[in-house]
């Protein structure tokens, strides 16, 4: 017998379909989208935009800030980019540097939100990515698509990779390798497109993760978002011995579909990796991934996570944090960029909490009764699926 769930879609995904949409003259059809508000703000900005309102409110999406930063400067007009006090105090830099570089109006004095933007033209750029940020490479190409310029990307490229996938499925000219993407087309626009979003992989992580900690029934996902700069956490967790196989494989929009099987297997047979490298890949799934480190044998070192230090919070500061409430008082060193974790802990949770939905959810994986509302921000099913685990 088999536990068979099927996810919200991908937030990933989502925040940039909705901006291609928008891109193709919105005249898409979306299905599955997720119902975190992070997605939902996306969503309320790009309607503020269509009906020409010139403040629009990220809320706490650093997603939502950073991709409509690069489609406001091609949008005439005066807008103030804004988002909650959190956003407020999370490093823009990475987006408005390359963007004033090739001849954006952006009015900030922080180089944080809120940001005053004017839509003018750009010039055709080159930038070199000085870190692997997903949210950075797809900014720029949408800047690309929006302003009609050629844009060239080298340096630090291996991230996520949705933008350049879906810009290639509709045909533009994007030639893409490991050392540079070119995006080279001024004559075609994106087309509509429809789609049904593929389950969400980070959010997956959590309930993969629970599986493996504990005992219970085959657990299926289906339709799954199988990209593999999505789910090289997958990769880890099998090279660490569990039991994960892959069903169903498709092609959508040119990304990878299926269904994932996990089975329990008792953690003694598992076995922890010394050390780990390619952090870009599973950056939002380092939480997740570092407690089950913890109750295996042995100490795992994570390199180069310093992208860490600025996502909802300061995630390293944080997953020290929890460790300590929950009895680990040598839970992890960090130094020079790498993380060290160290395995055959015994945890104690009790009531941890964090304005970080990823933090909360790790710690939700020990203490189900444990459910913040930053969870059910960004995860609504949450409480559901993990219940679903503990029966």
């Amino acid at each position: 017998m088999a536990i068979e769930l099927e996810l919200p879609g991908d937030k990933s995904l989502a925040h940039r379909y909705l901006i291609f949409d928008y891109l193709s003259g919105s005249r898409s059809t979306l299905s599955n989208l997720p119902k975190g508000k992070d997605v939902v703000n996306t969503k309320s900005c790009l309607e503020s935009i269509r009906k020409q309102e010139p403040i629009l409110d990220c809320g706490n999406s650093g997603t939502t800030a950073r991709h409509l930063c690069g489609i406001l400067t091609g949008i005439k007009g005066n807008w103030t980019l804004t988002g909650d006090q959190s956003l407020q105090s999370r490093p823009m830099d990475r987006i408005i540097d390359p963007l004033i570089g090739a001849g954006a109006q952006i009015d900030t004095v922080t180089k944080k939100l809120p940001l005053k933007i004017s839509g003018t033209p750009l010039n055709p750029f080159n930038y070199e990515l000085p870190v692997a940020s997903a949210q950075v490479k797809s900014t720029l190409l949408m800047a690309g698509l929006i302003h009609k310029i050629p844009v060239k990307l080298t340096g630090k490229i291996q991230s996520r990779d949705h933008t350049e996938i879906f810009i290639k499925d509709q045909g533009l000219n994007i030639e893409i390798s490991n050392k540079e993407i070119l995006l080279d087309d001024t004559l075609k626009n994106l087309k509509p497109f429809e789609v049904t979003i593929p389950g969400d992989p980070s959010s997956a992580a959590f309930l993969i993760i629970k599986r493996i900690l504990t005992p219970g029934d085959d657990l299926v996902l289906k339709n799954l978002l199988l990209n593999p700069t999505r789910t090289y956490y997958l990769k880890i967790l099998k090279e660490m011995g569990c039991s994960i196989r892959f069903e169903n494989q498709r092609n959508q929009l040119g990304e990878k579909v299926g269904d994932v099987l996990i089975q329990y297997r008792d953690l003694s047979e598992l076995k922890n990796l010394s050390e780990i490298s390619m952090a870009s890949l599973f950056i939002d799934e380092i939480p997740a991934l570092s407690l089950l480190i913890t109750q295996l044998s042995g100490d795992c070192v994570i390199k180069q996570v310093q992208e860490l230090e600025v996502k909802e919070s300061n995630r390293i500061t944080e997953l020290h944090r929890m460790y300590k409430d929950f009895g680990i008082q040598k839970n992890l060193e960090y130094q020079n960029g790498d993380m060290k974790i160290f395995g055959d802990q015994s945890l104690q949770p009790k009531g941890f909490e964090s304005v970080d939905h990823r933090l909360q959810m790790t710690a939700a994986l020990l203490d189900p009764e444990n459910i913040k509302d930053s969870i059910k921000v960004s995860y609504p099913e949450f409480e559901d699926h993990i219940a679903l685990l503990n029966s």
